[in-house]
C-alpha cells in the first residue's frame, strides 16, 4: 500500500491510497467465493454455479461489496500508518478497484487541530460564595404567605389584587368582527380578570393596571393605549385603542397565617420553612456563581487560543443553532420552515459565527481533559440518557421512551461524539472551578 498526503489547510488533508492487485486479491477472492457458495441460479445446485457465470450475473453486486470492504480496510490502515488524529471523513472523492490494476482511494479527512494549550490553572477568577441575609429570607417568606393566602372580597383595587372588569375599546382602523378570538377579546369583554401588579410580567392590555388602581366595585374607568409593535398578537401590533369600562368585582389576597402556611407545606414548622428558603437561596446562588465562572472561563480560554476549527465539526455544530436563530426572527412556529428556506444563507452564516467559538472551546476542553486525565465513563453517558428520558416522561406522561432507547437512537444517528464532548466540557469546567475554589 502506498499513501500520498497533501495538506489542504490546517485541519484538512487529502489522502491518495493505492494498493496492488496482489495486496487486494485475497479480499476480492473472498467476496467472489461467498457469492459462489450462496448464489442460486436456475439449472444449478447451490454452490455449483461456475465462477465465470457468477462474475457475469452478479458483477455489480460483487464490485460494490469489494469496494466497501477494501475501503474500510485500507482507509483504516492508512490512518493508522500515517498516525493521523482524524475528526471526520470529510469526503470520498474516489474508490476504484479492478482485479487487474488494484485499488485507488482518494479521500479528504479533517484532523484534530494542533494548538498551544492556554494556561488553565490559576486563572484570574474568584469564586464568590452566595450570602443569604435574614431580610431576603423574610421577604421570601412573605411571598410564600401571599402565594398560599386566601382570596376575600376587596374594597379598593391595590397592588396584587385581582379585578374583574367589563370593557369595550374603539381601535383605529380595526374591525373587531374580523379579528380572531384572542385579539377580539382584548377589545371587548364582559368578564375579564386583571392581576394588578406594579411591574407585571405579562401585559395583555397596556395601561389597564394603572387605570384600575384605586378604583372600587362599580366604578367606571377609561384610558387610551397603544399595543406594542412587537406584541404576541400580530393583529394588534401598533394599534391605538380607547377603552371605557367598569369594575365588576375585586378579589384581594390575605396572607396565610402560620397555621395555614404549615398545612400548605406538609406540616413544616416556621423555622423549617425559613431554613428551606435559605437552602434554596444558597442552591440558586451556587448555580448562578457556577454559570458566571463557566462563562468567564470560556471567554478567557477561547481568547487565549486562536486556531482553525475543522470544517465538518463546525458545520455539525452550526446546525444546532438553526432553531434558535429562526425562532427569534419569526412570530410563530408556523413561519419557521418558510423563513429558514428563504433565508438559509443568512441563517447559516450566523450559525457558523456562533458555533466557531463553541467548537474551539470544545477542542480546548478535550485537550485539558487529556492532560489532567478527565474521562467520560459509560455510567455517565447512561445517566445522561436516563435523565433525558425521565424529563420526557415528566413533560409528557404518554411518552414511555427509555434512556436505553434514546441512547440507541443517538448511536444510529451518529450523535454520540457530540454527547460525549458535552460531558467532557462540563467536567473540565467543574474541574477548573474546583481549582479556583481551592485557591481561595
Amino acid at each position: 500500500m502506498k499513501i500520498e498526503s497533501k495538506k489542504i489547510d490546517d485541519c484538512r488533508t487529502r489522502l491518495t491510497i493505492t494498493a496492488t492487485p496482489e495486496e487486494t486479491k485475497a479480499d476480492y477472492d473472498a467476496v467472489v467465493a461467498r457469492f459462489v457458495r450462496e448464489a442460486r441460479l436456475p439449472g444449478f445446485r447451490k454452490g455449483k454455479v461456475p465462477r465465470d457465470l457468477i462474475l457475469s450475473r452478479f458483477g455489480t453486486e460483487i464490485q460494490k461489496e469489494v469496494n466497501s470492504n477494501l475501503f474500510r480496510k485500507f482507509y483504516k490502515d492508512a490512518i493508522d500508518r500515517e498516525k493521523l488524529d482524524v475528526v471526520a471523513l470529510a469526503s470520498v472523492e474516489e474508490v476504484i478497484y479492478s482485479p487487474d490494476t488494484g485499488l485507488s482511494i482518494i479521500v479528504q479527512v479533517d484532523l484534530k487541530p494542533t494548538f498551544k494549550l492556554p494556561k488553565y490553572r490559576d486563572l484570574p477568577l474568584e469564586y464568590k460564595a452566595p450570602v443569604v441575609t435574614e431580610e431576603a429570607v423574610s421577604e421570601a417568606e412573605a411571598n410564600l404567605r401571599r402565594d398560599y393566602g386566601k382570596f376575600v372580597e376587596g374594597e379598593t383595587i391595590a397592588e396584587g389584587d385581582f379585578a374583574k372588569v367589563s370593557f369595550e375599546a374603539v381601535a383605529e382602523k380595526i374591525d373587531p368582527a374580523s379579528l380572531p378570538d384572542n385579539a377580539r377579546n382584548l377589545l371587548k369583554s364582559d368578564n375579564f380578570w386583571v392581576n394588578v401588579l406594579a411591574q407585571p410580567t405579562y401585559v395583555s392590555i397596556p395601561g389597564i393596571e394603572k387605570a384600575l388602581s384605586g378604583l372600587k366595585k362599580g366604578d367606571s374607568f377609561s384610558f387610551e393605549t397603544v399595543f406594542p409593535k412587537d406584541g404576541s398578537i400580530a393583529e394588534l401590533r401598533g394599534v391605538k385603542a380607547s377603552y371605557s369600562g367598569s369594575v365588576l368585582d375585586i378579589q384581594s389576597k390575605v396572607p396565610a397565617s402560620d397555621e395555614d402556611l404549615s398545612k400548605a407545606l406538609n406540616g413544616l414548622t416556621l423555622d423549617q420553612i425559613r431554613e428551606r428558603i435559605k437552602s434554596n437561596f444558597i442552591s440558586r446562588g451556587e448555580k448562578a456563581e457556577h454559570d458566571r465562572l463557566a462563562s468567564e472561563i470560556r471567554d478567557i480560554l477561547t481568547k487565549k487560543a486562536s486556531f482553525d476549527v475543522p470544517k465538518t465539526s463546525l458545520e455539525t455544530a452550526a446546525r444546532g443553532f438553526y432553531d434558535d436563530i429562526v425562532m427569534k426572527a419569526v412570530s410563530s412556529p408556523e413561519e419557521a420552515q418558510a423563513y429558514f428556506e428563504s433565508h438559509y444563507e443568512e441563517v447559516h452564516k450566523q450559525a457558523l459565527e456562533r458555533a466557531e467559538p463553541e467548537e474551539r472551546f470544545a477542542f480546548i476542553c478535550k485537550a485539558i481533559a487529556d492532560e489532567v486525565g478527565i474521562k467520560v465513563t459509560g455510567a455517565e453517558i447512561e445517566a445522561r440518557f436516563k435523565s433525558a428520558a425521565e424529563y420526557r416522561n415528566m413533560t409528557n406522561p404518554k411518552d414511555k421512551t427509555t434512556g436505553e432507547q434514546l441512547m440507541r437512537k443517538a448511536v444510529r444517528e451518529g450523535r454520540m461524539p457530540l454527547i460525549e464532548s458535552g460531558i467532557v466540557i462540563e467536567k473540565v469546567i467543574d474541574w477548573i472551578i474546583d481549582d479556583i475554589k481551592a485557591k481561595k
